[in-house]
């Protein structure tokens, strides 16, 4: 579009930010942020939107709280993206801030302002500030909820341990519960050792969507770590009679302006080697406590699937 003069509108703005995110290619979107000014489409919804994804998603909150405060400020679409970058740094007393400004200004929120609340008190462990909102938001605010705010309450729940909660939860909805809601149940019983509620919550999941991989790779995962091998081997079975198998996942990082990828049980990279000395060094020089559980075992599967 450049080279042939084609105008680059806010939709191609955005487009271009959206994937330097997914990408994690800051400095491109850096560029870009750079030709948005040029172009006067900074205070523009769609694109500082996507500005503040961007920086949020690089944890450069100053950077993504400057995109917010050059946008148009009447609508809940940039305040919606700079909350959900909080939330998702941990930062609740920010989030909250900035809800309380909302109200004062009398900028209309919607149901995504309460997913963005909600997950903030999730990721911040703030449980009974979370519930409360869960609790209020339709006869308060007059938002009624979605599937995607009871999923939000299963992870604030979840991730607390409080399983029986999250379960009472998912059986006082309105409406069935979809797959984004019982995986979500499935992941919390996984990092707590929940083989009993996991069990229960995987037949749900298996019944609606039966050719979903991640179902089976959780329930894997939890065999293998309580020692239940045969449990295990009959998962797997499972999986390779309805020909299903694990989809890797891909990590993107940029260094000296040139993106390096990975996936699972990755062997392709050039300087590997020196990547898996590293982890196993980290491995030996950190108290492990520090290290979340499900990172600890995937970094252990990597090196000996490495041969160290």
């Amino acid at each position: 579009m450049q080279l042939e003069n084609i105008r680059t509108d806010e939709y191609a703005f955005s487009a271009a930010l959206r994937s330097c995110s997914d990408l994690a290619l800051l400095r491109l979107g850096r560029q870009i942020h750079g030709l948005v000014i040029h172009s006067g489409f900074a205070s523009n919804n769609f694109v500082s939107s996507s500005l503040i994804f961007m920086y949020s998603k690089s944890a450069i909150l100053d950077d993504a709280m400057k995109s917010f405060e050059e946008a148009d400020k009447t609508s809940s679409v940039p305040w919606n993206s700079i909350m959900f970058g909080y939330a998702q740094h941990g930062q609740a007393q920010a989030v909250c801030s900035l809800f309380d400004q909302m109200l004062e200004l009398k900028v209309p929120s919607d149901h995504i302002t309460f997913v963005g609340l909600i997950t903030s008190c999730s990721h911040a462990g703030l449980v009974d500030e979370g519930s409360e909102i869960l609790n209020t938001m339709e006869s308060r605010y007059g938002i009624p909820l979605r599937m995607e705010h009871y999923a939000c309450g299963i992870d604030l729940f979840g991730r607390a341990g409080q399983l029986d909660k999250a379960k009472e939860l998912i059986d006082s909805m309105p409406f069935e519960p979809d797959a984004m809601v019982w995986m979500t149940l499935l992941g919390a019983c996984r990092i707590h050792g929940n083989m009993e509620l996991a069990s229960d919550v995987a037949s749900h999941l298996l019944e609606a969507e039966p050719r979903q991989h991640s179902t089976y790779v959780l329930l894997s995962s939890m065999y293998s770590g309580l020692g239940m091998w045969s449990d295990r081997a009959i998962v797997q079975k499972e999986m390779k009679n309805k020909g299903l198998s694990k989809v890797p996942g891909w990590s993107w990082t940029e260094v000296k302006n040139e993106v390096h990828s990975f996936n699972s049980e990755d062997g392709a990279h050039p300087r590997m080697e020196e990547i898996y000395e590293t982890l196993s060094l980290l491995l030996h020089n950190f108290p492990m406590q520090l290290v979340h559980e499900e990172t600890t075992g995937a970094i252990n599967c990597e090196l000996s699937n490495y041969g160290h």
